[in-house]
């Protein structure tokens, strides 16, 4: 009995350091990178207007957010 609670007591004290390294600190971190590329507000719009009329959209190519154009002034070089 006694080897048993030992046993059991060992077991738990190995799992629960790998519990406590799951934080949420680094899966802040990577979902800013990943809306830095996505465009995380319009799909969440659209998912959003999809569960208003009783849809679900699962994306399988998320938005990519397009790249700021440059206003030229009339006239200018362009390289």
């Amino acid at each position: 009995m006694k080897k048993t609670l030992l046993l059991m007591l060992a077991v738990a004290l190995l799992i629960l350091p790998g519990c406590a390294s799951t934080g949420a600190s680094s899966t802040v971190a990577e979902s800013d990178a990943y809306c830095a590329k996505v465009d995380c507000a319009k799909m969440h719009q659209v998912s959003r207007d999809a569960r208003r009329n009783g849809h679900v959209v699962i994306w399988v190519n998320p938005l990519q957010k397009t790249a700021a154009k440059t206003a030229v002034a009339p006239g200018a070089a362009v390289n």
